[in-house]
């Protein structure tokens, strides 16, 4: 029997070099992974750049939302319940302040003007002069020492109870000689009403 060798067609030589490489390399295999690269090449498409980045910014915060809807709702129930707690304690902060004569301290500045009282004391502006050193927190202390006052309304929780602790806009001292010159006779859902002693 006779032995054929390699078919040749016209025209191509037989020593081709590039044949031979072309011949001795594997066939090619699918590459692995091909939809985790056509994922990453997603956000640079032109088509769908714009969609994929809205949604990469817009899901977190939906997420985060809803995480955090099972804690808000009972809070805001309970919100929604104190407000007319606390529309009807304003009310009687403002009666109250208005039936003082002369001046009155409101840390609740509001108070103070639906009351048609004066603004003579800015419990946030002197706390922050006191705490500078451009106002010597004696001379604060004086006012109260003389009961210089008629009145004065600060802001407590319901629950809180009314001590010399320092306060956000009121100094330790400052509660001292409070509670030394006057003596709290209102209490409503956010205030406590001072007199002097």
């Amino acid at each position: 029997m006779k032995e054929i060798g390699p078919v040749h067609h016209k025209g191509e030589k037989q020593n081709d070099p590039s044949r031979r490489t072309r011949r001795a390399q594997p066939p090619k295999q699918p590459r692995f992974g091909r939809e985790k690269e056509w994922f990453l090449q997603l956000p640079r498409s032109g088509r769908y750049s714009t969609l994929f980045r809205t949604a990469l910014l817009v899901v977190p915060f939906f997420l985060t939302a809803i995480l955090l809807l099972p804690r808000r709702i009972p809070w805001e129930e309970s919100q929604n319940k104190a407000l007319a707690q606390r529309d009807a304690g304003f009310a009687t902060d403002v009666q109250f302040v208005r039936s003082q004569p002369g001046r009155v301290i409101c840390e609740d500045l509001l108070v103070c003007f639906e009351a048609g009282k004066p603004y003579v004391f800015d419990a946030f502006n002197v706390d922050q002069l006191v705490k500078t050193g451009t106002l010597p927190e004696s001379q604060v202390l004086q006012l109260l020492a003389s009961h210089q006052f008629s009145g004065i309304q600060i802001s407590f929780h319901s629950n809180e109870p009314v001590t010399a602790a320092p306060r956000d806009r009121f100094s330790a001292n400052f509660m001292r000689q409070l509670l030394t010159a006057y003596r709290p006779v209102l209490r409503t859902f956010d205030s406590v009403m001072f007199l002097p002693n």
